[in-house]
């Protein structure tokens, strides 16, 4: 018997794939629009065990008796030896009614399902919802045209490297010292250009820091306390306040694991410039979760930014979380709910103990984790 699967083909791939790897079928038809048949194309490139027995159908979006004729036409060329599943997760929603109302008593036996955004199988004709599909991290950026070109993951980081990031941060956040490391590490910054393979040192009044490209270490003072780092990672630590950065991904790291939490995660362009960075992206396991970690959100359109990146690299299920040192501004912070947006700070005064702070993070990420999208 040979096991066909149907699928409507909208803006977002990722059910369309989730739902072939779920019926593993020995054939595929994907329905799709003119408009989205791009997005069919790039389906039919990811299932490269699969490429001779993938067919491609353009139904109409616009004249529902056409699309009514090639429901029921294809209804007609499945045989009684035919084991079909159809998937309506995705495509227009006067698709899915179509195919529904012609397949369903055409063809009872027909497995017709959705999927959710967290990958949950629907099945429809037996009404019950069946196993969740498996995500897979590198096949949504696939799907969607946009792999990471560069990351570092979590699990690179090192105890040396977390040493420093506690110093760092007691420093950061220090009355005392706060204000001498902004103008300390922002002078650095501006000579070195992004450039760490050269010698470099800045000092003034009551600092100075000096970078070793050979050791690729840091020494100095800071107002009379010494500077001695010498890790992995200690220019992204202490450079562009990328110590928040690392400092969120070991909150995240609580609850993911390290391997599944990127850093730095850099999007290119087809010439191979830099498109967009995301600070950080979690494989939450039913779906991605893209932060951005700034300690204060001066301009609200960084917002908007934001907002639109997670949608382009991430798609509809993907979740946004934006992490701040202290509460944004309300201007920022109403900007955030618009658009779906959810927000945290790390200097909760009104939690004290660690554990309080964890108990509220957890309960913020499995808040968003387990709710879907507005389509």
């Amino acid at each position: 018997m040979t096991k066909l699967h149907i699928a409507l083909v909208g803006g977002e791939p990722t059910p369309v794939y989730q739902g072939i790897v779920y019926a593993n079928p020995d054939r595929v038809i994907l329905i799709c629009s003119e408009k989205t048949k791009n997005v069919a194309e790039n389906i039919c490139g990811q299932l490269s065990a699969l490429q001779d027995v993938i067919e491609i159908r353009i139904f109409s979006d616009t004249d529902l008796h056409s699309m009514e004729t090639s429901t029921a036409q294809l209804a007609s060329e499945i045989t009684a030896d035919t084991e079909l599943s159809v998937n309506l997760s995705s495509g227009l929603k006067v698709w899915t009614l179509v195919f529904y109302n012609i397949l369903h008593p055409q063809l009872p036996n027909a497995k017709i399902f959705c999927l959710g955004q967290d990958g949950t199988v629907f099945d429809i004709t037996a009404d019950r919802s069946d196993e969740r599909v498996d995500f897979d991290m590198e096949a949504q950026f696939r799907l969607l045209g946009n792999e990471i070109a560069s990351y570092t993951s979590y699990a690179d980081y090192t105890a040396e490297d977390r040493l420093m990031l506690n110093v760092v941060k007691s420093w950061s956040i220090s009355p005392r010292y706060h204000d001498a490391l902004k103008v300390l590490t922002k002078a650095f910054v501006d000579i070195a250009k992004g450039c760490d393979t050269k010698p470099i040192v800045v000092e003034n009044d009551e600092s100075k820091l000096e970078w070793n490209p050979e050791t690729r270490s840091f020494s100095g003072n800071l107002k009379g306390r010494n500077i001695d780092f010498n890790c992995p990672h200690a220019w992204h630590i202490l450079l562009n306040t990328g110590w928040f950065e690392v400092y969120v991904a070991s909150l995240l790291a609580q609850f993911y694991p390290p391997k599944d939490i990127r850093l730095n995660c850099v999007f290119k362009t087809r010439t191979d410039a830099i498109k967009n960075e995301v600070d950080i992206i979690v494989n939450a396991g039913k779906k991605l979760i893209f932060v951005e970690c700034k300690t204060q959100v001066f301009k609200s359109i960084d917002v908007d930014k934001f907002a639109s990146v997670v949608r382009t690299y991430g798609g509809l299920g993907s979740k946004a979380l934006f992490v701040t040192n202290t509460p944004m501004k309300a201007e920022a912070q109403e900007k955030c709910n618009d658009k779906g947006i959810t927000t945290y700070y790390t200097l909760h005064e009104e939690l004290p103990t660690k554990k309080e702070q964890n108990i509220l993070l957890k309960q913020m990420l499995d808040t968003l984790v387990n709710s879907w999208n507005a389509k």
